[in-house]
């Protein structure tokens, strides 16, 4: 497929694009200094004495905080991609408007979704081959990603 040119952008867009990356890196930081999330999770005996809307809690702080990183992350990227003219894949979305894992995958990290049916689950088969075909191309793709991220035990779980 060919890469769709954008218009260059100008100054102002550029300073207002350096000023939000910054604002999210501030709010990563400020996260991990206030909150804690990363302390709390990895201490069992404090998991256990905290009732479940706590837990609640703490997940999706620490769901909000990846979404705040990845945005940083992927922000600055995107705004070397946009200075060459190329339109980047969209910011992904706030997962606190997701409501179904189908939307998550798809939505929160397009460009992974998009590599992901492209070079894994369409030549499998994908969902050509009836109801096996497509339950072993998803578990495949599944697969790559549980592998992609280090195969720890806790991600096959998930």
């Amino acid at each position: 497929k060919k890469e769709q040119r954008v218009k260059k952008n100008d100054i102002a867009t550029l300073m207002l694009g350096i000023a939000r990356i910054f604002l999210w890196w501030w709010l990563a930081e400020s996260m991990i200094h206030f909150m804690y999330m990363h302390a709390i999770h990895n201490n069992e005996a404090i998991l256990e004495s905290v009732t479940f809307w706590t837990l609640g809690g703490l997940a999706l702080a620490q769901v909000l905080f990846f979404y705040v990183k990845y945005l940083v992350l992927f922000g600055i990227p995107t705004m070397i991609i946009r200075l060459d003219g190329i339109e980047p894949p969209k910011l992904p979305r706030c997962v606190s408007a997701m409501y179904s894992f189908t939307g998550l995958w798809r939505n929160f990290d397009v460009g992974l979704h998009r590599w992901l049916i492209r070079y894994i689950y369409i030549p499998l088969g994908g969902s050509q081959h009836g109801l096996p075909g497509m339950m072993f191309s998803t578990a495949m793709a599944f697969g790559f990603v549980f592998y992609w991220h280090g195969g720890h035990g806790y991600l096959f779980i998930w």
